[in-house]
């Protein structure tokens, strides 16, 4: 099995790494607190389901040889934690930006980890993968880019393996009216961008229609905003706080021609309406077998 690695990393202090590529149309870590954010998202996902996949694989995981790949594997930790209780499987983590781990000594042997842009191609043969997974990609890619994307996930996957996605769906549920105008402003620049933040709704058909692929399931669970939402609400509300605050604050106050005080107001106000309104997002798993 090929490993095709990138020659163009910056190191940092932590063993992570990053790429600042202006031509990347998508958003990627800039520091360490981005990177942060990313990990908390991923203990946001594990808590909401208690578990790290949901696709019947425990057979596979648990055989020697096997081999599972994660796309969008972000800074590794699903990769890690799987590694760390599934010694016998091997497991490749991917991601356009190299967040991952570089230093070796901080790698387990059964994991490699690669630098990879989906739409370039996954650099593996065919039928390579017993697992494949991949998630939070409902902000970067287009309708086609995903067609493009599924196909090859399927391509990689080996006959009887199971393809995993794990989406959440941009529309909050039960908005305050400052939260709606918020949510409007990211749908705009999503759109401006050709990016249907809804297309979670869409992955199941989708998935249904891909040749070879089959026998497909979906999982939903609804995550509350805030201390309502117990200890998953809490990561959520702290991440939506990171994205609204700092990493969309320019751009959704120029879509709400709002100042940049104003936006801030408007976001404390979002804070209050998230309890009072019983504020709360849907996130996907959807799961295929491959003929």
């Amino acid at each position: 099995m090929p490993f095709v690695y990138s020659e163009s990393q910056t190191s940092l202090e932590s063993g992570f790494a990053y790429v600042d590529d202006q031509k990347l149309k998508y958003l990627r870590p800039k520091n360490f607190e981005d990177i942060s954010t990313m990990n908390i998202l991923h203990y946001l996902y594990q808590f909401s389901w208690g578990s790290l996949f949901s696709a019947p694989v425990d057979e596979i995981l648990n055989s020697s040889r096997r081999h599972i790949l994660d796309v969008g594997c972000s800074t590794g930790l699903w990769i890690l934690d799987m590694a760390k209780s599934y010694p016998l499987a091997r497991f490749v983590g991917c991601d356009m930006t190299p967040v991952f781990p570089t230093i070796q000594k901080d790698i387990p042997k059964n994991v490699k980890f690669v630098q990879v842009n989906i739409l370039n191609g996954l650099p593996f043969p065919d039928q390579s993968f017993d697992y494949v997974r991949a998630s939070l990609f409902v902000s970067t890619l287009t309708e086609d880019e995903w067609l493009f994307a599924i196909r090859e996930l399927a391509r990689v996957l080996s006959p009887g393996g199971w393809l995993e996605l794990m989406e959440p769906d941009y529309r909050l549920c039960n908005m305050g009216p400052d939260t709606k105008k918020f949510v409007k402003g990211i749908m705009e620049i999503f759109r401006n961008r050709r990016i249907n933040v809804e297309i979670s709704q869409k992955l199941e058909l989708i998935l249904a229609a891909t040749p070879n692929l089959s026998n497909t399931h979906h999982s939903i669970k609804h995550i509350e905003v805030g201390k309502s939402g117990g200890k998953v609400g809490v990561l959520f509300q702290d991440t939506l706080t990171i994205y609204f605050t700092k990493v969309y604050c320019e751009a959704i106050s120029q879509v709400l021609g709002l100042t940049q005080e104003e936006y801030l107001v408007m976001w404390n106000n979002c804070e209050k309406e998230f309890p009072a309104y019983q504020t709360y997002c849907r996130a996907y798993r959807f799961w295929s077998q491959k003929e």
